[in-house]
């Protein structure tokens, strides 16, 4: 789980240095959806445990 939140903490700033840097829109579309799935797992993972 903690390995989870360290991948899910490292690809936010990698998105934040994305949009810094002014990359295609295109990559930090891909860049959102990852983080939506990401969190849709961890709210079903939530579900699952209680």
């Amino acid at each position: 789980m903690e390995k989870k939140l360290r991948a899910a903490q490292e690809q936010k700033e990698q998105l934040k240095l994305l949009a810094e840097s002014g990359a295609g829109s295109e990559s930090v579309r891909e860049m959102e959806a990852l983080e939506k799935d990401l969190t849709l797992r961890k709210e079903s993972d939530r579900k699952r445990i209680v």
